[in-house]
């Protein structure tokens, strides 16, 4: 039986990364495939783009209980989430090649920090973040669903959306500064 090990930066941050996420889970309580599940508090980062081949989630914030914050924080690095999914075209012509209940980035509960990436191609949301959560400088692109969907007490800044598959930021009771949205 084998047993992941957090792989961790000398900082003490978590790292994720293809090789983890589809060989050995990324840490305790993530099983390898997608999604990576994250189910503590803490702070993640990507260190290499993560290419999710089938209709099934990226990366997921649990544990399935509403009253407990995650409060954790993931750093994108620079790299991309990535689905499946393709769009073609645009505006009211926009096609996307299938659809699914696969999100991007999916924190149910809420709390979560999330910054500098992209995510795209999922068949569903590209990021789904429940209240209290902070999103910055994060793209969400040709996702079958829209690119952003956020409750209240989260703040999205500087972020766009383009080419999703309906609107670009659905902000239910959340707000967006600095944001952009195209078809």
């Amino acid at each position: 039986l084998s047993i992941a090990a957090a792989a961790s930066a000398s900082d003490g941050i978590l790292e994720i990364n293809q090789t983890c996420a589809t060989a050995t889970g990324c840490f305790p309580g993530d099983t390898p495939g997608f999604p990576v599940t994250i189910t503590k508090r803490g702070s993640y980062r990507l260190t290499s783009n993560l290419d999710v081949s089938t209709t099934v989630s990226g990366i997921v914030f649990g544990p399935d209980d509403p009253n407990v914050d995650p409060g954790a924080t993931l750093d994108l690095g620079g790299f991309t989430v990535g689905g499946p999914v393709t769009c073609t075209g645009g505006g009211s012509g926009l096609v996307c090649s299938a659809s699914s209940g696969a999100i991007g980035i999916f924190a149910v509960y809420g709390g979560l920090d999330l910054r500098n990436g992209r995510v795209m191609g999922f068949g569903s949301y590209g990021i789904y973040m429940g209240s209290r959560s902070r999103v910055s400088d994060v793209s969400s692109e040709g996702n079958a669903d829209p690119g952003f969907f956020a409750f209240s007490g989260t703040v999205i800044r500087n972020s766009t959306a383009s080419r999703n598959d309906g609107v670009g930021f659905v902000l239910d009771g959340a707000s967006a500064e600095g944001c952009s949205a195209t078809g």
